[in-house]
């Protein structure tokens, strides 16, 4: 039965590293710390900073920005799936795609009329 965690994750670097199978020890070897110091961003006691996601995200072969979590202003799969894409698109290609896009999400988001009462 897994374990149950007695803390709420404050990022993704446990939910990463666990997914990777690396060790406590792995991450640290490769961020040149020990592994306290990487179960105390885990657990939240450190507070992880850019400098911080920058040492860890390419062990664990991920951007900076993926170790933080949504709720916190990190990007789900479907949005990093989406920036990707959008990244992938040569420069004015990219900016009339993000014109149009600006444009359905304003018609999108304008209310539409009051249907007559039946």
């Amino acid at each position: 039965m897994p374990k149950i965690l007695d803390f709420e994750p404050q990022n993704a670097i446990r939910s990463y590293r666990l997914y990777a199978r690396l060790t406590l020890q792995a991450i640290a070897d490769q961020t040149s710390t020990n592994p306290a110091q990487i179960q105390r961003l885990e657990t939240g006691k450190r507070d992880l900073d850019v400098d911080w996601m920058r040492r860890i995200a390419p062990v664990l072969n991920l951007r900076p920005a993926d170790l933080m979590l949504e709720k916190d202003g990190g990007l789900s799969s479907k949005e990093r799936a989406l920036i990707d894409t959008t990244r992938s698109i040569p420069g004015p290609k990219r900016e009339a795609l993000i014109s149009l896009l600006t444009e359905l999400v304003s018609v999108l988001n304008e209310t539409s009329p009051t249907s007559p009462a039946a």
